[in-house]
């Protein structure tokens, strides 16, 4: 894997944090994918006082764990080990010092080129035109 090439990240910078995680979730959802959780990885701010808070290099972290029943269906059908990327994982994030929020994915292709099945291709290139289309999406 080349993190260069495999992860795709878009940056936003005209919506503010909670319009971009909206947004994505509606286009998500749109695509017949449903989200099976969403983790707050902000949710630390809650939980840590003082000069701790200046090792944190976020306002905002969401991870947004996605699942189409039928494309992962045919993802582990064709070897059951890939179930360890499973739910697809989109972060949305917003960095300390900037006024821009980032979304980014791996590229299903990516993981399943570990796997080295034709069977898992279309399903993979399927998937990944969901989540560019999720990304057009994200500022509307």
């Amino acid at each position: 894997m080349d993190i260069g090439k495999d992860i795709v990240t878009k940056k936003v910078d005209d919506l503010i944090f909670s319009e971009v995680l909206e947004n994505v979730k509606k286009a998500v959802e749109l695509k017949n994918y449903r989200i099976t959780k969403v983790v707050n990885v902000d949710n630390i701010f809650k939980r840590i006082k003082g000069p701790e808070k200046a090792r944190v290099a976020y306002k905002f972290y969401k991870i947004v764990e996605i699942c189409n029943l039928f494309t992962c269906n045919d993802i582990i059908s064709a070897d059951m080990r890939a179930g360890v990327f499973m739910p697809v994982r989109i972060i949305i994030y917003e960095p300390k010092n900037e006024e821009a929020v980032y979304i980014s994915f791996l590229k299903p292709t990516a993981f399943v080129d570990l796997f080295n099945s034709p069977e898992m291709k279309p399903v993979a290139l399927k998937i990944e035109k969901d989540l560019h289309d999720v990304l057009s999406s994200a500022d509307f």
